[in-house]
């Protein structure tokens, strides 16, 4: 039996085991016995598949997970970057090094690299905050490993701006949280969940000390050396090519290490969103997690209020 079929024969359990009038509860009983490849390849079947009954399970999910999570609290808040926990088993070590060592990453005419060394604990924003969820008291990163991984490399003492999602009283785990995330964005966007992989970067918790090195040495600039040199942060222990290399494995190394050690593909990829476009939030997780009802024309946003960093969204 080719991969194919034995692939479309699992995911097509979920059909096997509802018929096409099975209730929300039902479905995500199901549903919750997956791991996250699982439930991502579940609801990519759904989205896919032309069978009528998938549809019919498709529509009953949508309306269900709209009225479970329609009133999740969000949170705009500043956290240590010692503090958020990655939940995505793969971190680019080009993503988290090349930008800042060439200089290409901007804050406003400024390298990026120069705002993140400009003081011990500097407040970070590299484009848009990051998305997380606090679960028993620790921050799942959703959306922005890369942002992260960036600041982190450079300056562990650094703090990061976040939109903090409340998962205590829904959420179990990062796992559970991940789940959500990508139910969400493919249940809205109508997209699938997984996603296509670049198979040219080396994962920074795999790489070797010999490779990492070669990713410094060819992409570092000598002004932007110049500038890590002279910055407060490393102004003693970074005097040249080989002790930034000393000063970035070493944070490397301290990388916290991923809850899950989930591939690329089955985590939520923000970038397929761009067809929700809301004031400021435009682009980030957000739009998706509440403004879905573009989508749902059974829904109606009453109102939305933003007072004391906390973002509520109200529809019926």
């Amino acid at each position: 039996m080719k991969f194919a079929d034995l692939k479309r024969q699992v995911i097509e359990s979920l059909l096997d085991e509802l018929d096409q009038h099975a209730d929300y509860g039902e479905i995500m009983d199901s549903l919750g016995d997956k791991d996250l490849e699982g439930f991502c390849e579940e609801l990519d079947f759904l989205l896919k598949d032309d069978d009528p009954k998938a549809k019919a399970l498709y529509d009953t999910l949508k309306d269900g997970w709209q009225k479970e999570y329609g009133d999740v609290k969000v949170e705009k808040g500043t956290i240590d970057v010692k503090d958020f926990h990655p939940t995505q088993g793969e971190i680019f070590t080009e993503k988290s090094l090349v930008p800042f060592l060439n200089g290409e990453a901007k804050v406003g005419d400024e390298p990026s690299v120069k705002a993140v060394l400009k003081e011990d604990s500097p407040t970070i924003d590299l484009g848009k905050p990051l998305v997380v969820c606090r679960v028993g008291g620790k921050n799942y990163i959703i959306d922005g490993h890369h942002r992260w991984s960036k600041v982190c490399m450079f300056n562990p003492n650094a703090k990061m701006n976040a939109y903090i999602i409340d998962g205590d009283k829904t959420f179990k785990d990062a796992e559970d949280v991940l789940k959500f995330a990508q139910g969400t964005l493919a249940l809205f966007t109508e997209k699938s969940p997984i996603h296509e992989q670049n198979e040219d970067d080396t994962n920074i918790y795999r790489i070797n000390r010999s490779n990492f090195n070669r990713v410094v040495s060819d992409s570092l600039l000598d002004n932007i050396l110049e500038i890590i040199a002279t910055s407060p942060v490393t102004k003693g222990k970074v005097t040249d090519k080989e002790s930034l290399c000393d000063y970035l494995w070493k944070n490397k190394q301290a990388l916290p290490k991923p809850f899950l050690d989930t591939d690329r593909e089955y985590m939520p990829q923000i970038s397929e969103c761009r067809s929700f476009r809301v004031n400021r939030y435009k682009g980030n997780l957000l739009e998706s997690l509440r403004l879905f009802n573009r989508q749902n024309p059974k829904l109606k946003v009453v109102r939305v209020c933003e007072s004391n960093n906390t973002l509520r969204i109200f529809a019926k």
